[in-house]
């Protein structure tokens, strides 16, 4: 039988992702910055297939949603309650999930009630674990869709320029044989020497 009283706790040990939640909560201790996200994601959040289908179908519901969150996040934040809630209109069941899974990524807790037809959602955000994603889904959609710009390759040279080039090319001195120094020099057509002769006997006077 094992002495419980003796036996020392347990201690899990904190990995690389835990060292790095530790680090930045600490750093935002010391600059006294409330409600920061200490987590190491980059970029926008990875939502899910089915919160992008939303999006696609019905982006201006999406939009109005995060919107909604967004205003109730900074509201829960700067209010001197803990916690703030915000009551959905009366939805289907599938925007009731969209509005679930999206508030998720908001650090909110959410709640259905009543019956169809008049169920609804309520969100609440807590002042000291609520946060703003860095983009919303309605944004990471349209990135997605968006077509990848190709490069494209250097334009060709006008006809001009390729001829210039070509007659700069041509007219450049050609370089001198190592073998014959720097005394060498082109050699220059020989012309013969003109003569001029003289008849003594056909001279008149």
């Amino acid at each position: 039988m094992v002495n419980l009283a003796r036996s020392r706790p347990s201690r899990l040990e904190c990995d690389e992702e835990c060292a790095v939640l530790e680090r930045n909560r600490r750093l935002a201790n010391a600059l006294h910055i409330q409600n920061a996200d200490v987590s190491n994601r980059v970029g926008p959040p990875c939502y899910s297939e089915f919160l992008k289908d939303e999006a696609r179908k019905n982006p201006s519901f999406m939009l109005s949603v995060h919107q909604t969150l967004t205003q109730l996040v900074q509201t829960a934040r700067q209010s001197k309650q803990k916690f703030r809630s915000h009551c959905f209109p009366s939805m289907n069941r599938e925007q009731r999930r969209a509005v679930h899974e999206l508030a998720e990524f908001f650090g909110c807790d959410t709640q259905s009630y009543d019956q169809e037809p008049f169920r609804n959602v309520v969100v609440t955000a807590y002042k000291d674990r609520c946060r703003i994603p860095s983009g919303s889904v309605v944004a990471v959609v349209q990135r997605e869709a968006a077509p990848t710009p190709q490069r494209k390759g250097p334009a060709p040279l006008p006809q001009s320029r390729k001829r210039i080039d070509t007659v700069a090319s041509s007219s450049m001195p050609l370089p001198l044989n190592s073998s014959q120094g720097h005394s060498a020099s082109i050699a220059q057509p020989e012309v013969a020497p003109t003569t001029t002769t003289f008849d003594y006997f056909n001279f008149t006077s």
